[in-house]
C-alpha cells in the first residue's frame, strides 16, 4: 500500500507535519473562559466578602468534582466547602467564614459540559478599617463607593487552563475512530457489497462462489479481531487519561480506584464511557459467534452492525454535541449520523482494499477484473449515500460550532474544520475517479477478446491505487475530527 502511494510521499509528510503541529498546539486552548469573578482579580475590598462567585463562559457540570478553594496567607482555607452550580451551570458560587485583612488566594477547578477540565488561580486582598471590627464591618451599610467596588466590571486577564495532556488525548481519540470505523464499515462491506457482488458474478459457480467468500472472511476476521484488539486497549486508556485530566495528576497516578470512580459516576464522561465497553463486549460476541458458526454467519453480520452503529454514539454523548445539545436538540443525533455516515464510507474503502480482492484471488484474470468491476457500482451507492449525510449533518454542526463563516478563517477550529473539508474533496474526486473513469474502462476491457493478462493486472492496479489514496485522506481526516474534538468550538 506504501508503495502505491509513494508518488504522493511528499503531500503525505507534509499533511502530517501540518496536523502534528496542530495538535500538539491544542493543549495550550482552553474550552471554556473564566468571564468574570468577583471579587475580581487582585481586587482590593474595603469590606469582608460573603462568597466568590465565577462567572464561566460555558456551562459547567453539576460535578462533586468541581471545587473552589480559598486560602489566606498561612495556607488555612477560609471558604466554607459548600459549592453551588447555577441553574444555567455557568455560575460557581462558594461561601466564605469571615475574612479579616489580607490577601487571599483562589484555586478554582471546573468540568465543563464538554467533559474538558479547566482550572485557575487568582488573588485578591481585604483592607478592612482599623478601627471598625470585622463583625461591625459586615453589618455596616454600603457606602456608594463600596458598592461601585463591589459590583464593576472585571476587565482583568484571568489565566484559564485545560488540565490534562489534550495532545495525547486526540491521538487515543484518533485510534478509537480507525477501529469504530474498521468494525463498523466491515460489516457494512460484507453485508452490502461483497456477498452481493459474488452473487452476481454468473461465470463462476456456488462452490468458488464459497471459497471466495471463505478466505476473504478470513481477512475480515483478522480486522475485526484488530480493532476489538485496539479497542481493549484504548477505552481504559480513555478512562485514565480523563481522570488524569479532572484531577490535574499525572497518568500513572489515575490508577486509582477512588479517583476512576470518582470520574465514572460524578462526571458526564461516565455513561458513555461504560456504554462503550458494554458495547464493545457485544461485539466480542459477535464477532467470536460469527467465527465459530457453520451456518448461517448473517444474524452475526447484523447483530455486529448494529452493535457498531451504537458505538458510534459514544463520543456524540459527549464533547462539543453534548454540550451543544441544550441549545440544539438534534446536535447529538446530527453527529451521531454524520459518524455512521463517514463509517459506512471510510470504513468500507478498507475492506475494499483489504477483503474484497481476498474473495477474488483464486478466480481467472477476466473474472477477477469483472468482481471489481461488479464492486464498485455497489460501493459507490452506499458511498454516494453516506456523503450526501456527510454534508448535510455536517453543514448543521458546522452551524452549531461556528459563529460565522469568517469564523472557519480566523478561529483555530474554524480553521482546522477547512482542513478537513479540503481533505475530503480529493476524496470525492478520487471516487468520481473510480465510477466514471476507471469502472467505464473495466467494461471496454472486458468487452474484448485476448486481452494480455497484463492489462487485466494494469487496470486493478490502478483501482486499488485510487482506493489507497482515498484511504490515506480518510485517515488524515479522522486526525482532524479527534484534533476537533479537542479544540474550542469557534461560537
Amino acid at each position: 500500500m506504501l508503495k502505491m502511494l509513494n508518488n504522493c510521499k511528499h503531500f503525505k509528510k507534509g499533511s502530517l507535519i501540518f496536523l502534528l503541529f496542530i495538535l500538539l498546539s491544542i493543549n495550550v486552548l482552553a474550552h471554556a473562559k473564566l468571564e468574570k469573578s468577583s471579587p475580581a482579580t487582585d481586587e482590593v475590598l474595603t469590606q469582608t466578602p460573603k462568597t466568590v462567585e465565577l462567572l464561566f463562559s460555558v456551562a459547567m457540570q453539576s460535578s462533586g468534582i468541581n471545587s473552589i478553594i480559598v486560602t489566606d496567607q498561612t495556607d488555612k482555607r477560609v471558604d466554607k466547602n459548600n459549592l453551588v452550580v447555577s441553574d444555567d451551570g455557568k455560575k460557581l458560587t462558594a461561601e466564605l467564614n469571615d475574612l479579616k485583612s489580607g490577601v487571599y488566594k483562589v484555586v478554582w477547578r471546573a468540568i465543563s459540559n464538554d467533559d474538558h477540565t479547566i482550572k485557575g488561580e487568582y488573588n485578591f486582598s481585604v483592607k478592612l478599617n482599623k478601627n471598625v471590627s470585622v463583625a461591625d464591618n459586615k453589618d455596616k451599610p454600603q457606602s456608594p463607593q463600596t458598592v461601585k467596588e463591589e459590583v464593576k466590571e472585571d476587565h482583568s486577564q484571568h489565566t484559564t487552563q485545560e488540565s490534562g495532556t489534550s495532545w495525547l488525548q486526540s491521538i487515543v481519540s484518533w485510534f478509537l475512530y480507525l477501529a469504530m470505523f474498521l468494525l463498523f464499515g466491515g460489516f457494512a462491506f460484507r453485508l452490502f457489497v461483497l456477498k452481493p457482488t459474488l452473487k452476481q458474478l454468473s461465470t463462476v459457480d456456488n462452490k468458488e462462489r464459497q471459497k471466495g467468500l471463505d478466505k476473504s472472511g478470513q481477512r475480515f476476521l483478522l480486522l475485526l479481531w484488530l480493532s476489538l484488539a485496539a479497542l481493549l486497549l484504548i477505552i481504559p486508556a480513555r478512562l485514565l487519561l480523563q481522570t488524569s485530566s479532572v484531577f490535574g495528576i499525572s497518568f500513572t497516578d489515575a490508577f486509582s480506584i477512588s479517583k476512576l470512580s470518582q470520574v465514572l459516576t460524578q462526571t458526564g464522561f461516565g455513561f458513555p464511557w461504560i456504554l462503550q465497553l458494554v458495547l464493545m463486549i457485544l461485539l466480542f460476541i459477535a464477532v467470536l459467534l460469527y467465527s465459530r458458526s457453520k451456518e448461517s454467519k448473517k444474524p452475526f453480520l447484523w447483530a455486529g452492525l448494529i452493535f457498531g452503529a451504537f458505538l458510534f454514539l459514544t463520543p456524540s454523548l459527549s464533547g462539543h454535541s453534548r454540550a451543544a445539545n441544550q441549545e440544539y436538540s438534534f446536535a447529538i443525533i446530527s453527529d451521531w449520523i454524520h459518524l455512521i455516515a463517514g463509517g459506512v464510507w471510510v470504513g468500507g474503502l478498507f475492506h475494499l482494499l483489504l477483503t474484497a480482492p481476498k474473495a477474488f484471488e483464486d478466480f481467472p484474470d477476466p473474472q477477477r477484473l469483472s468482481g471489481t468491476y461488479r464492486v464498485i457500482p455497489l460501493f459507490s451507492r452506499l458511498a454516494i449515500g453516506s456523503t450526501l449525510l456527510i454534508i448535510l449533518t455536517g453543514i448543521y454542526n458546522s452551524w452549531i460550532h461556528l459563529a460565522s463563516i469568517s469564523a472557519l478563517f480566523n478561529t483555530t477550529y474554524g480553521i482546522t474544520l477547512l482542513i478537513k473539508i479540503l481533505l475530503v474533496l480529493p476524496m470525492l474526486a478520487l471516487g468520481g475517479l473510480n465510477s466514471f473513469i476507471l469502472h467505464p474502462q473495466m467494461k471496454k476491457t472486458l468487452a474484448q477478446r485476448n486481452v494480455a493478462q497484463e492489462k487485466y493486472q494494469a487496470i486493478r492496479k490502478k483501482f486499488y491505487r485510487s482506493v489507497s489514496f482515498e484511504i490515506f485522506l480518510g485517515i488524515l481526516v479522522l486526525l482532524v475530527v479527534s484534533i476537533l474534538t479537542f479544540l474550542p468550538p469557534g461560537k
